[in-house]
Formats: structure tokens, sequence, C-alpha cells
């Protein structure tokens, strides 16, 4: 006895056209489910290769050596100096900033009052006028 399927859905009390609807939702929901499932594993694999890129180009940056000339220079690096007056009414104040690179700084001050005394600082502790003139001109010097 050979039934065909037709014949069987009608047997079953289902109809085909109920069924058909029914294969074709599920084959939409699995669809669905599928497309989704391919953008979750799209994003996580970019994820991935975004963090290996970056793991790898940190990696190649810290054992990057810098480049050392075979033929030593010559060079001594030069200070930055700055010069400026004030002029007040009982004083005239001198600054020299003398500023190397690296950060290092050192401030000079002269301070001349109108009576005629001086009074000089190196990073404002007080100095006497030979120990001014030492340090500026061993500083200018270098």
């Amino acid at each position: 006895m050979l039934v065909s399927l037709a014949n069987m859905k009608t047997y079953l009390g289902i109809s085909v056209t109920t069924y058909d609807t029914f294969l074709t939702e599920q084959l939409k929901e699995r669809q669905k489910q599928t497309l989704a499932n391919k953008q979750v594993r799209e994003q996580r694999l970019m994820m991935l290769i975004e963090t290996t890129a970056l793991i790898e180009r940190e990696y190649k940056s810290n054992s990057l050596r810098p480049a050392v000339s075979a033929i030593a220079l010559n060079y001594t690096p030069s200070p930055h100096i700055v010069i400026t007056n004030a002029d007040g009414i009982f004083m005239n104040v001198k600054s020299t900033i003398i500023t190397w690179p690296g950060g290092t700084r050192v401030i000079f001050r002269e301070k001349e009052y109108w009576w005629g005394k001086r009074y000089y600082y190196k990073d404002e502790a007080e100095i006497d006028a030979k120990t001014y003139n030492g340090e500026l001109y061993r500083h200018k010097r270098s």
C-alpha cells in the first residue's frame, strides 16, 4: 500500500497548505538565525583580528631598538637662555633663566636697589657676587 505524501497529510488531518506554510516559516526562522549567527561570528572575528594586530604592533614597537650610529657624534647640547629686565620704583630686577635639554632649569636673579645695594640669587637662594658671576659664566659657556 503506497500512499502519497499528500494523501498521508490529508489522512492525518493536516492540510497540505498548512503544512507547507509551517515548513516555510521554520525555514525562514532558521535562515534568520543562521544570518544572525554569521553576523555575530564576523563581529567576533573582526574584534579578534584587531586585538591581534594591536598586540603585534606593541610587540614590534617594544622589540625595536633605537638606531645607534657607529660614528660617535661630537654634539654637546646648548642651553636656552632668556634674560629679562624688570624696572621698578625701588629696584631693578635682572633675571636670567637657563634651560637645558631634558628639563633642567636654573634661574639667576640680580636685584639692584636705587640706593646701590645689589643682591644675587640662584634658584631663590641668596649667593654672593663672585659666585653669581662665576656660575653665570660657567652656565653660559657650556
